[in-house]
């Protein structure tokens, strides 16, 4: 937490955004975005730090959803780019949610992104 003060005042961040991080790795969430060209192992990067093959690969290019991974109970949150809408499906094990998953962030199961 010292060096993450440090650096804040080092590169010129207030104190406020440097307790927002402190806060946040207390609680172990951040965000990582990974951004990419089409076809170049972002999902199987983040398979690998996340230890299992939770997002799909594919040898076609996948749709550009943006996809949060949350440690936590087995549950696929849905929001509906059309309405606005959300959705929550409930998964009893980890090849459910897989799977469920597969079905909106797949071009082969949600050609198109149709289904949001």
């Amino acid at each position: 937490m010292e060096t993450l003060k440090s650096a804040g005042a080092e590169f010129g961040y207030d104190a406020g955004k440097t307790s927002l991080l402190h806060q946040r790795l207390r609680e172990g969430r951040f965000h990582l975005a990974v951004p990419g060209q089409f076809k170049r192992g972002k999902s199987t990067l983040l398979n690998a730090l996340l230890g299992e093959t939770l997002l799909p690969t594919s040898v076609i290019p996948l749709r550009a959803i943006p996809t949060f991974i949350r440690s936590g109970s087995m549950k696929l949150k849905v929001t509906h780019a059309s309405s606005g809408s959300q959705e929550e499906i409930l998964c009893e094990s980890r090849i459910e949610l897989i799977s469920a998953l597969e079905q909106y962030v797949s071009e082969e199961k949600n050609p198109r992104n149709r289904l949001l």
